[in-house]
């Protein structure tokens, strides 16, 4: 694509074994930026992934916590619990991978408003608390 991501599943066709490219630095800039000393809590995906890498790039050390996507295949829902564990676990940011292509956002997200990053392949999902 024009701005430098692969499609995904650019390697391999058959099976899920290729990269595939998430906005996540563009994501941690915007954060920095806005929400900078809030807690974080990243999910959505398979497995957590430290971003030490980000972290030590952007010379930032957040509070941050990380938890695999509980397996729901429908993203709504899975959106809708992971904003009550945040509210009542204290986190002011959630970062949200979105796996699918036809994502329908809860209607409800309590006090959290929302920021989309994206590049031509993928997007996060930013709850935040003002």
């Amino acid at each position: 694509h024009l701005d430098g991501i692969k499609t995904p599943y650019w390697g391999s066709y058959r099976i899920d074994d290729s990269e595939h490219y998430y906005p996540y630095q563009d994501a941690l800039i915007w954060l920095k930026k806005n929400h900078g000393n809030k807690r974080m809590l990243f999910t959505g995906m398979d497995f957590y992934y430290p971003f030490q890498f980000y972290w030590n790039k952007l010379n930032w050390k957040p509070r941050k916590d990380g938890i695999p996507s509980e397996g729901i295949n429908d993203e709504t829902l899975a959106i809708s619990r992971i904003l009550e564990k945040a509210e009542s676990e204290g986190f002011g940011i959630v970062v949200y991978r979105v796996i699918g292509k036809n994502l329908v956002l809860p209607e409800e997200t309590g006090e959290f408003h929302m920021q989309v990053i994206k590049n031509s392949s993928h997007k996060l999902l930013i709850f935040y608390k003002p």
